[in-house]
């Protein structure tokens, strides 16, 4: 037994074996990235007089609108990937939400998002004629 070489057979499986597999793996890497820029494509959000509002998606739709005067918190996320590329994340969360470990609203993809922040830091808590919170 010490001398037997793997036939050919067993030589041929293998390597068929390890092509569709590397075939298979570029497949699903390509939709990943294609589906990953559809996705980025799609996020939209604005900033009106009283209130902030999203939408995403690409199979499935979200919107959202976040008065401004229920905001609480402004937070930035950058891993670091989102660091090398120059971008970040903004999460609002807000006065009904603030009790869940969960933010209502993920702005993802954005470049200035220190900017941004300090855009909607202003109106943070603001209920319109009342003043400040």
């Amino acid at each position: 037994m010490a001398g037997l070489s793997p036939s050919p057979v067993t030589s041929l499986q293998s390597s068929l074996f390890l092509e569709g597999a590397t075939i298979l793996l570029l497949f699903i890497a390509g939709w990943y990235l294609f589906w990953v820029g559809k996705y980025y494509q799609t996020i939209f959000f604005e900033l009106k007089d009283d209130k902030a509002t999203w939408k995403r998606g690409v199979w499935f739709r979200m919107t959202g609108i976040v008065p401004y005067d229920r905001i609480t918190t402004i937070d930035i996320y950058q891993g670091p990937l989102m660091r090398h590329f120059g971008f970040s994340s903004i999460k609002l969360q807000t006065a009904g939400y603030s009790a869940q470990a969960r933010f209502e609203i993920t702005l993802e993809g954005i470049i200035e998002a220190e900017e941004l922040r300090e855009t909607i830091r202003p109106y943070q808590g603001i209920e319109k004629g009342l003043g400040t919170i």
